[in-house]
């Protein structure tokens, strides 16, 4: 015989009585295991940082179209303060633009999906400005006058590519939700 055939024998009585668990204890050590309760709280943490990013987002991008209205209209300077013969052309330029603008709902546009076009507008708008600033001192020149009207037809060419991508990727977030 081994030692614990031994140990076993002379222990019997002592092994053969079964322990009644402590039930309630048990119950409360896997409670305080259970993950639900801190998962809830912590989802809704990251709930509420993804609202505030998405927040902080609109912010920024409210901000900056904000902006780039205001820039826009802070010229005091334009082309047909200098060419009258070309004031019509001017105000057919301004109103398509500002329909186009008007078709495209800045205020919900992806700025970092669109980021490329918005600064793409926005370095149009600087030369714009620089361009509208040396117009009185340079009012004889005609490539000035070629300048603005350049602008205008790029313009309007970056804000109908605007529409089209904002179009498209309505689109595809449809047939994403589609699938889903």
């Amino acid at each position: 015989m081994d030692a614990l055939e031994k140990h076993i024998r002379k222990n019997r009585e002592e092994l053969d009585r079964v322990e009644s668990p402590d039930i309630s204890g048990m119950w409360n050590e896997i409670e305080q295991h259970i993950p639900g309760k801190r998962n809830k709280r912590s989802a809704l943490i990251i709930g509420l940082r993804r609202i505030a990013v998405a927040a902080s987002f609109m912010l920024i991008g409210g901000f900056a179209v904000w902006m780039f209205m205001n820039q826009q209209n802070s010229n005091d300077n334009t082309l047909a303060q200098f060419y009258p013969e070309l004031l019509e052309m001017e105000n057919n330029y301004v109103q398509t633009i500002a329909q186009k603008e008007a078709s495209i709902p800045f205020d919900s546009l992806d700025q970092f999906l669109f980021e490329d076009i918005l600064d793409e507008l926005a370095t149009l708008e600087d030369m714009k400005a620089t361009t509208l600033e040396d117009l009185p001192q340079y009012s004889k020149n005609e490539r000035v006058v070629n300048a603005l009207m350049k602008y205008y037809e790029r313009k309007i060419q970056i804000l109908e590519r605007l529409s089209n991508e904002y179009q498209k990727s309505k689109r595809h977030e449809k047939k994403r939700e589609i699938q889903i």
